[in-house]
């Protein structure tokens, strides 16, 4: 159904979000990429319309009530950093159902802030440590997925396995995430979210989840070198 619905487009009144005010629109989500088209009484010159596919969306953040697409454009007026848009719905809407639409294409390009209600198998209050204040709420180890959630908007997370590079624990009251959320403060684009936990982990369970994870990712990789349609190492540029 959620594979139908995509093909065919799903479609939000959503408003999009700059410093002058903003303005309503249509935010449709389908096969061939995101689009927002600007809804005015009066047209103007140059509508905030747009259409991005896929391929051009650099990261996708999807929470709850609100929807920012980072590009690959530059921004020259700031010194060359790429192009984001913001979106939101209004009160009491959900862009809950676009997860799925989007998780196809976007695979870990899709940051998800706001994670589903789940039975995890181990959870612990936590602290995730931030450059000036941290955030406080819950660390979630779920089968596939790890969850940190809290009340603070956009501060949440839900990591399939997938989406995680590398987990380290120093010692069991601390837990670092690295993930594939793009951040440009970090070595490789990747990005680190490290929490202070306020119950220890067993490091026997920190292991059994660091394994899962190497799997995944040996496993993804030589299922692409399997695949007839993709070149070996081995053939010339």
């Amino acid at each position: 159904m959620l594979a139908a619905a995509a093909a065919a487009g799903q479609g939000l009144d959503a408003r999009h979000e700059h410093w002058r005010k903003g303005c309503p629109g249509r935010l449709t989500v389908d096969a061939t990429g995101v689009s927002f088209a600007e809804l005015r009484g009066q047209p103007r010159k140059r509508p905030h319309t747009w259409h991005w596919p896929y391929h051009e969306i650099q990261q996708a953040t999807l929470g709850r009530d609100t929807l920012r697409i980072l590009t690959y454009e530059d921004r020259v007026l700031r010194l060359g950093a790429d192009r984001a848009y913001s979106f939101s719905l209004a009160p009491g809407n959900s862009f809950v159902s676009l997860r799925e639409a989007l998780r196809r294409p976007l695979d870990t390009r899709l940051v998800v802030t706001d994670p589903p209600e789940q039975e995890p198998a181990w959870a612990a209050p936590a602290k995730l440590l931030r450059l000036t204040t941290g955030t406080h709420g819950t660390l979630e180890l779920h089968q596939d997925a790890i969850v940190f959630r809290t009340a603070k908007p956009g501060r949440g997370r839900h990591w399939r396995l997938a989406d995680i590079d590398n987990v380290i624990s120093t010692d069991p009251y601390a837990l670092t995430l690295t993930t594939f959320e793009r951040s440009r403060l970090h070595y490789g684009g990747r990005r680190d979210f490290q929490f202070r936990l306020k119950r220890p982990i067993d490091p026997a369970r920190v292991d059994s989840l660091w394994r899962r994870i190497r799997a995944r990712h040996e496993a993804h990789i030589l299922d692409h070198y399997k695949n007839p349609e993709n070149p070996s190492l081995c053939e010339p540029f």
